[in-house]
């Protein structure tokens, strides 16, 4: 059983994580107000932040384009293969 906070916006994302420590981050790349890629590098460069797997979703790019992300997943996706990853970057 997860506990999951969804954001709408990059800035609602930024502004709500301050004092938290997830277990995960999971990020669409595509986002209204900014970028997936940019928030996964801000996480990566925060000391705080800097441990807790990341991983990226879209359905507008390839692998290659995780710079930093522990993990990438290709929409669409099969709900199953998603948990699974989440559960191997738990572990």
């Amino acid at each position: 059983q997860y506990i999951v906070k969804t954001f709408p916006t990059a800035r609602s994302f930024k502004n709500s994580i301050s004092g938290e420590t997830p277990d995960l981050f999971l990020l669409d790349i595509m986002l209204p107000d900014g970028n997936g890629l940019e928030l996964c590098k801000d996480l990566k460069n925060n000391s705080s932040t800097s441990n807790i797997p990341v991983v990226l979703m879209s359905a507008h790019a390839d692998i290659s384009r995780m710079e930093g992300a522990d993990d990438f997943i290709a929409k669409p996706f099969d709900v199953d293969e998603l948990l699974n990853r989440i559960e191997k970057q738990l572990a």
